[in-house]
């Protein structure tokens, strides 16, 4: 596509304008700054106090014309009428503003355009004599990331949130109090985008390339939302019995916009007897009503039960109380609901544009039911180390899911109660800490893991493309062709007219060639191998399950100084490279810049090459597929922030008013330990996402 003296033009920087090499990388990134203030009141006497609260932040983005703030006031007034009556009102109130480039019209986000807008393109070119006109590199459609800065106008958007409680509370007898709660909340959103009509030239003829037309469009939506409730507790302790008992009622009501709207009634009631300090005995029960499901099916009854016992209460712990300072054991087992479906699954959908019954609706659709089983253990030694141990099983029946179904019929899948999920899985976390005189430290760490496993579904197995919901393995695994590297001359012979035919065993996809990604014919329709790369061939392989979770928070002070680092991670996660980075040369469109990884492709004198010969789409070679060549391990370990800090002299700042001053330097997520380095192996998003951004700050607190 270019000339050998284009080639070392480019290379050699001679003309920017003629022979350019952009890093849109560096030119769509900028170091953004954020600011933070916080101001807060307290005060008041026996009868009545209040507390107020304010906040604004401002962050400026990444890029050009992308910037958000908001204003947070709370307000917090507790009044005593009685001695025994009181009211707490709590009032809060944000808004929130952002700004960005519109790239609706392309439906692609300012950093998809980083990777598809090749190097050799001009971001601007200089301004001509005498005009003010702005000319960009030539791009189809004129998708310059530069004129998309500059032209495609700016979206504008912004949410208020204002919300009122009011919680009084009356204690009629001893022991016996009354508690009512009333809430109400309403969030409105909005904004607009601008686009003034800009005609675009090329900068050495003037002919017309493209014309943006104007654009100017707004929306806006509000959601309302009611929350009304009361419990009474009652408490008897006398001697070695204790004994806690509340009940109480709440109802939610929510509208969404012009038409949605969704409420909810529960019932509850609640039991906690101590013997002695050492047995535990505490049981729940909870009717909920949901307006999600049809009659009939509206209430779920949701029992539990929790024990535990205090065994460093008995007498034969006594003498090793300086050694085990406390040893609880604890059990629960409970039944939740879940009934997170969209609206009105339980009537059928009309199509408003010719009558058709698009969606039919399931009256026998009800709650989703969660066995959970809890067994643990809490243990103190020696003052200064404590250690918590969990181990846990969840079974999720009567899942709400929409299985797939036929094309064929021109309507939508319902959704149903069906399925069987068990979640399975440990914590474990250790905490110790110890303080002398100007020195002290804190060690707070932690270990997890959980497996799911579908135990049973309908019309199992969900084919969705690269990933599957199969009974046996975990939600959404992954679903992928299995590979053996890459395909070699000695895979193949030429026949008369010097094509590529493979050898006797080798099955390839119509078209393959040397250098492309070997598939492995593994299964037919019939589950034996039958010479065919097909969709039957994909197998399970992974999911995006981590095998261990951790975490590690340190902190140390010395004197008036004090040190903190987070430490986060997972081991053993399994992943899978998309677009940019599976695919090569992208000449279609828009098309895709080759990564500078992707150098080390296959050639016959390369033929050990990491990635496959480089190929134009639109099919890559068929090395596009989803399939194990694209494997990664996304296993990490972040550094989640560090802090350092210094208070000064209480004793000379009281002098002035003051009661205390801070300050302190602060770098989130500054490292990250991985054995993958082209994407964020925690996110793991690729083209289009949104960077992890590291934020260094300075802070200065401040109490009079």
């Amino acid at each position: 596509m270019y000339s050998e003296e284009v080639i070392k033009n480019t290379i050699a920087g001679a003309d920017p304008y003629k022979y350019p090499d952009t890093d849109w990388a560096d030119f769509l990134f900028s170091t953004g700054y954020v600011q933070n203030h916080s101001v807060s009141v307290s005060g008041g006497g026996s009868l009545a106090r209040f507390a107020l609260s304010v906040n604004y932040m401002q962050n400026e983005g990444l890029t050009e014309h992308t910037s958000s703030d908001r204003l947070n006031i709370r307000a917090n007034t507790t009044v005593s009428l009685r001695d025994n009556l009181s009211v707490n009102m709590d009032f809060n109130a944000y808004r929130t503003n952002r700004k960005q480039p519109k790239t609706d019209d392309a439906d692609k986000s300012l950093f998809e355009w980083m990777y598809k807008t090749p190097p050799n393109t001009v971001t601007r070119y200089p301004k001509k004599e005498g005009s003010s006109f702005t000319y960009y590199g030539n791009r189809p459609m004129m998708a310059n990331p530069a004129a998309f800065i500059d032209h495609s106008g700016i979206r504008e958007d912004y949410e208020d949130n204002i919300s009122v409680n009011i919680s009084p509370r009356w204690e009629i007898l001893p022991n016996l109090v009354l508690k009512g709660q009333y809430s109400y909340r309403i969030s409105s959103r909005g904004g607009k985008s601008m686009r003034d009509a800009y005609n675009f030239f090329d900068y050495n003829t003037d002919v017309l390339l493209n014309t943006w037309g104007a654009n100017y469009t707004d929306y806006r939506d509000h959601d309302t939302y009611y929350y009304l409730g009361g419990t009474a507790e009652y408490t008897y302790d006398k001697g070695d019995h204790r004994l806690f008992v509340i009940g109480g009622y709440n109802q939610e009501l929510t509208h969404n916009n012009s038409w949605d709207s969704y409420s909810m009634i529960s019932m509850f009631a609640k039991a906690n007897y101590t013997y002695n300090r050492r047995y535990l005995l505490e049981g729940t029960v909870r009717r909920d009503g949901s307006s999600r499901f049809g009659d009939g099916e509206k209430f779920g009854v949701f029992p539990s039960i929790a024990v535990g016992w205090n065994v460093h209460e008995e007498k034969f712990m006594k003498s090793l109380k300086n050694e085990i300072n406390e040893l609880k054991l604890r059990g629960s087992y409970g039944l939740l609901g879940n009934e997170n479906i969209g609206l009105y699954k339980y009537q059928t959908f009309i199509d408003m544009g010719n009558g058709e019954e698009k969606e039919y609706g399931n009256p026998k659709i009800t709650w989703e039911k969660v066995k959970m089983l809890n067994v643990g253990a809490d243990l103190r030694l020696f003052k200064d180390l404590s250690l918590t141990f969990d181990w846990y099983e969840k079974t999720t029946s009567g899942m709400l899911i929409t299985p797939p179904i036929s094309s064929i019929g021109g309507i939508w899948a319902s959704a149903i109660n069906s399925g069987k999920v068990r979640n399975r899985g440990w914590e474990f976390s250790v905490n110790y800490d110890k303080q002398f005189k100007d020195f002290g430290f804190s060690i707070h760490g932690g270990l997890s893991q959980n497996k799911n496993k579908i135990i049973d579904l309908f019309g199992a197995p969900y084919d969705n493309g690269s990933t599957i919901n199969q009974i046996g393995y975990a939600l959404n695994s992954y679903y992928v062709y299995p590979t053996d590297g890459l395909l070699q001359e000695s895979d193949f012979t030429k026949d008369a007219s010097g094509n590529w035919v493979p050898k006797e065993g080798v099955v390839i996809f119509d078209g393959q060639q040397p250098g492309d990604i070997k598939y492995l014919d593994v299964s037919g329709p019939d589950g034996k191998p039958d010479n065919k790369i097909t969709t039957d061939d994909r197998v399970i392989r992974g999911n995006d399950q981590p095998d261990l979770n951790y975490f590690a928070n340190l902190s140390f002070n010395y004197k008036k100084w004090s040190f903190e680092v987070l430490f986060q991670g997972v081991t053993g996660v399994d992943a899978y490279y998309s677009a940019p980075f599976s695919n090569g040369l992208n000449l279609t469109g828009d098309g895709l810049t080759p990564m500078k990884a992707q150098l080390d492709y296959w050639t016959p004198s390369n033929p050990g090459a990491h990635y496959p010969r480089l190929t134009p789409s639109p099919d890559y070679g068929n090395n596009h597929h989803a399939s194990d060549y694209w494997h990664f391990d996304a296993s990490y370990c972040r550094v989640k922030y560090i802090q350092v800090g210094y208070t000064f002299d209480q004793m000379s700042l009281k002098k002035v008013g003051v009661s205390s001053i801070r300050v302190y330097v602060n770098a989130q997520n500054p490292f990250t330990f991985a054995k993958e380095s082209m994407v964020d192996p925690e996110s793991r998003g690729q083209m289009g996402s949104y960077p992890l951004l590291k934020t260094y700050s300075v802070g200065l607190s401040l109490n009079f």
